[in-house]
């Protein structure tokens, strides 16, 4: 990992509290880790706000480790992808620590691109599409979700 790079791009982000926070970046990454068995890979290079890392599970499956000083951003992006995680359209939480910012996401490859696919697809396929990525059911039983 480039710490160095990390740094300077969290802070243009954070500013002067960006450097102190990736100055942590290592012992989170082992604790994490530790935590929720994992073998941490590549880093994956865009990202303004966090620190994404490819990692292995103990079962062998890939996931992403997310790492993040905005800890209101994590809790809102947890909140959210939970919420869409029913429709199968977006990266499942496989785990949090909402407190700590981290997050861990199941990794989605790349797949077959839509201009490829023979026959293309039809107006009607990108609207069901377009309605299971922007509809979720809100849970009646989250007092948060109340007037």
């Amino acid at each position: 990992m480039d710490l160095e790079q990390v740094t300077r791009r969290l802070t243009r982000r954070f500013g002067p509290a960006g450097a102190d926070w990736c100055a942590g970046i290592p012992a989170m990454v082992r604790t994490f880790a530790g935590r929720w068995a994992l073998s941490p890979g590549d880093l994956f290079s865009s990202g303004n706000s966090s620190v994404v890392i490819r990692c292995t599970r103990s079962d062998g499956s890939a996931a992403v480790l997310k790492l993040s000083p905005d800890l209101p951003v994590v809790a809102e992006q947890v909140t959210t992808l939970r919420l869409f995680g029913a429709g199968g359209r977006v990266p499942l939480v496989l785990a949090a620590d909402v407190a700590a910012g981290a997050v861990l996401l199941e990794l989605i490859e790349p797949g077959t691109q839509a201009d490829s696919l023979q026959p293309p697809p039809s107006a009607r396929d990108w609207a069901i599409l377009l309605a299971a990525l922007h509809t979720a059911q809100v849970p009646r039983d989250d007092a948060s979700w109340r007037c």
